[in-house]
């Protein structure tokens, strides 16, 4: 019943290619959250939307960043929406600002950004977090370092003042992963018991 949910979910977002139905048949969690992905951000094309879940999928795998958290992580900054923009002027899925953009782009080799272009705006994002994550090596603090920046982070917990405020958008995101995890795990068992 819930594999239907999905299948039908994703449809939502326009007709299946060979690919993405193979995606959908994935039973693991790299390929169930590209489809959810794609099902939930509905102002791209079909191409753009095939796209952007391969690059999901390969950076997720290749940065061993659970993919449940990125897709938590593109919920709460920008509600699946590749074209939204921040009052701090952060742009796309994953809520990078121009400059982080600019960096990690040159960083990483990756050439022109578009932080409007989803698979641009993942690749970036997901690497950037990555870069995060190994430096603060905690996930509480690396959220909120990817919320309001890696600096004023690294401050404010040498000088063990971590206010209130920057703890909210890590309870939002682990809101989020929670939730994501349960449709996850009751599709995993759906997909188990069709097969």
């Amino acid at each position: 019943m819930i594999a239907a949910l999905t299948l039908v979910m994703a449809s939502l977002a326009g007709p299946m290619d060979d690919s993405a139905r193979l995606r959908l048949g994935r039973p693991d969690v790299h390929g169930w959250a590209a489809v959810y992905l794609a099902s939930q951000v509905t102002n791209i094309n079909e191409e753009k939307r095939k796209d952007m879940q391969d690059v999901f999928i390969e950076e997720t795998l290749n940065s061993g960043i659970d993919p449940i958290l990125v897709l938590a992580i593109i919920a709460t900054e920008s509600s699946f929406n590749a074209k939204a923009i921040s009052i701090a002027n952060c742009r796309g899925l994953m809520q990078l600002s121009r400059p982080t953009a600019l960096w990690m782009a040159d960083l990483e080799g990756l050439g022109r950004v578009d932080e409007f272009d989803p698979t641009h705006n993942i690749r970036i994002g997901i690497r950037y977090l990555l870069r995060i994550l190994k430096s603060f090596k905690n996930l509480e603090l690396s959220l909120m370092a990817y919320n309001v920046g890696p600096t004023a982070i690294g401050e404010a917990y040498a000088k063990k003042s971590i206010l209130s405020e920057h703890r909210v958008y890590p309870a939002r995101v682990k809101s989020f992963y929670k939730k994501f995890r349960l449709y996850h795990a009751f599709d995993k068992v759906t997909f188990q018991e069709s097969d």
